[in-house]
Order: C-alpha cells, then structure tokens, then sequence
C-alpha cells in the first residue's frame, strides 16, 4: 500500500469518527422524550335545578386544558380551551336542550386525558333533569 493513500485513509477514518462523536449528543437525546407530569384537578357539579353541568378546574399556568362534551355518536356539542396563565377556570355545559341520554366528558391536557360519563334522565315529575357523572377509569 502506497504511504500517501495510508494517510489519506487515516485522515477520512479520522474525520468519520470525529463526525461521529460531534453527532452523537444529538442522535442519543433525539430520542429521549422527558416524562411530563398532568397538572390538573378537576371537579364535576351536576346542577339538575340549573339544568347544568359545571366542571371547575385547577391547572399548572404553562399548560391548555381543553374540555369537551361529547354525545353517543361522538359529536362535539361544547368545547372549551383554558390557556396559559391561568391556574384555574370554570366550565359550564348547558343540558336543557339535550334528550335523555349518553354523553362524555373530556379533559385532555396534551398529555392527559380524564373522562368521565353524563347521563340524563328526565326526573319522574318531568320536571328537572336528573343528571348523574361517572368517571371512566
């Protein structure tokens, strides 16, 4: 083997594994994805003399929390965003106008979803709406 063709593979062997070593941060924390922590806490009111239903929320200030209810075919009838900067909110979904029935309620940080179930029933004097939240483990 001719001495010049030698250094010369030396230096690209050389330069390979300096390419590497340069790379090689980026190429180990691509795929490291750091666990993010759900920071919200809510509470369900089911408010029948009101015909509503009131979710109160406490949330970390640099999270958007979307809420969202849902019917049986998955239709969404109400949907809320809380964004950054507030620590806390107030949903409200109005019932009067829904028929007795299946709903779901959704809170998804980006990270986290909660879900909980809504089931109406017309009272037996027909006057308020029974309302009844169930959380879906």
């Amino acid at each position: 083997m001719n001495t010049s063709n030698w250094f010369s593979t030396i230096k690209g062997f050389k330069l390979v594994l300096l390419l590497l070593f340069l790379a090689s941060p980026i190429l180990l924390f691509s795929f490291y994805r750091p666990a993010i922590k759900s920071d919200f806490k809510a509470e369900f009111m089911a408010e029948p003399t009101e015909e509503r239903v009131r979710v109160e929320v406490d949330k970390s200030p640099a999270s958007i929390l979307t809420v969202q209810v849902m019917d049986g075919g998955g239709r969404v009838l109400h949907s809320e965003t809380l964004g950054n900067g507030l620590t806390s909110g107030e949903v409200i979904f109005n019932t009067h106008n829904l028929p007795d029935g299946h709903y779901r309620l959704d809170l998804f940080d980006g990270h986290t979803t909660q879900r909980s179930d809504i089931n109406l029933v017309l009272s037996s004097k027909g006057v308020v709406k029974e309302i009844a939240i169930s959380p879906v483990e």
